[in-house]
């Protein structure tokens, strides 16, 4: 979504037309940064959060320092949530999504373990939210040269192509992604419980370490489905407004509309939804956090 092109389309005010743009710029200068670090190495080194699986890198680190100190200094009003915790005007879920500022929610490096061991699969995510709702969402993939791009009502692009989700209307024949989180790994469900039903159920379950490109991918078409448990709002603050507006639909296990901090997020085209809610929940213990 070019500068030029939302001026032109008139339905914007300035100000979102400001934060897209220069999210966008951030994103970009991030994702480049990080390639052309992954590059040049042979092997990364990486320290462990609480659990083993969990990586942080110092480009992880790095990264998050450059794109919080933009922010900062571009808009110093604003409010930061970020997965390292290295911002200094850094809040937790319940202020974002109780204040009515805007707060850039921002995952620096979405798919470590990816970067880690040299699969070029991840991206920088960066969504600005206000009160709980996104309302500008960028994810760059630095691998593709892939932009993705949204602002609420105005639709999402790909290097300035439109997203639309894909028309695919039966779960039998749907694409699904999913993830693990940390927690999941090492809880009483070493695998979830749903993984084995939705195998059963659909054409095939993917997962790709980045449930940012995740997100954006159903966005565009090229899976049809997605669902993870415990998700951080970095992880997503971005993606869910890419599938909204690309005409498909986000929720919770039980059908409600999204909201930040929930223990499951279920988005897909809209056509298979009720599929692929219906598949989860049948599945045993699928409800045991």
């Amino acid at each position: 979504m070019l500068e030029e092109e939302i001026y032109k389309s008139g339905e914007l005010d300035s100000g979102s037309i400001l934060l897209l743009v220069h999210a966008q710029q951030y994103a970009v200068m991030a994702g480049r940064w990080l390639a052309q670090k992954r590059s040049s190495l042979t092997e990364v080194q990486c320290q462990r959060k609480k659990y083993y699986v969990d990586l942080v890198t110092e480009f992880d680190l790095g990264c998050e320092r450059m794109l919080t100190e933009w922010v900062e200094s571009r808009f110093p009003e604003h409010l930061i949530l970020a997965e390292e915790g290295t911002a200094d005007r850094l809040v937790d879920l319940a202020k974002m999504t109780q204040e009515e500022r805007y707060c850039w929610v921002i995952d620096p490096l979405d798919g470590t373990t990816n970067f880690v061991h040299g699969i070029p699969h991840f991206a920088v995510s960066i969504g600005i939210v206000k009160g709980g709702e996104p309302l500008v969402g960028v994810v760059y993939d630095p691998n593709r040269n892939e932009l993705f791009s949204a602002v609420r009502g105005m639709g999402a692009t790909v290097n300035d192509r439109k997203l639309v989700v894909s028309e695919e209307r039966e779960l039998r024949d749907s694409l699904i992604n999913t993830g693990f989180s940390a927690q999941d790994l090492f809880g009483d469900n070493m695998v979830r419980p749903e993984l084995s039903q939705m195998y059963k159920r659909c054409q095939s379950v993917r997962i790709s370490g980045s449930s940012a490109l995740d997100l954006a991918y159903l966005s565009a078409g090229r899976i049809d489905g997605f669902w993870h448990w415990r998700l951080a709002p970095w992880d997503i603050a971005a993606g869910v407004l890419f599938v909204q507006e690309a005409g498909g639909k986000v929720t919770d296990l039980e059908g409600q509309p999204f909201r930040f901090g929930r223990d499951v997020l279920v988005a897909s085209n809209g056509s298979i939804h009720g599929e692929l809610l219906g598949a989860l929940k049948t599945s045993p213990g699928c409800g045991e956090v």
